[in-house]
């Protein structure tokens, strides 16, 4: 069966609704500073306002290249800067990261964060 098309100038009584969605604003934030002290700030690497889903990955590289950390999945805000291979602490310094968050094999955000002890 095949429908014609309808010339809406014609018909009168035609209303449209456009659902509003009320989800409030939250900035997109990627925190730079780690330093797992325990003092209750900045102990974990923190990441807002973003959606996540079961194929995001997160990768985080030292200075020379090496994974030290990665995620798939949701992430809890949880990493402390430590070795995902051994579970030590990192050693103090600048890591690159980058974050995909549709699991399609591209980089979405990326940038630096900093390992700090005191």
């Amino acid at each position: 069966m095949l429908l014609e098309p309808v010339n809406l100038a014609t018909v009168k009584g035609v209303s449209f609704t456009i659902p509003k969605i009320n989800r409030p604003f939250k900035e997109k934030i990627v925190s730079q500073v780690i330093s797992p002290n325990n003092d209750g700030i900045n102990d974990t690497w923190k990441i807002e306002g973003y959606i996540f889903s079961s194929v995001s990955k997160i990768k985080v590289y030292g200075l020379n290249g090496n994974l030290v950390f990665m995620h798939q999945g949701e992430y809890l805000n949880n990493w402390d800067g430590s070795d995902e291979k051994n579970g030590e602490r990192l050693p103090q310094g600048s890591y690159f990261y980058t974050i995909d968050f549709d699991g399609n094999q591209t980089v979405d955000t990326e940038g630096w964060i900093l390992i700090k002890y005191q």
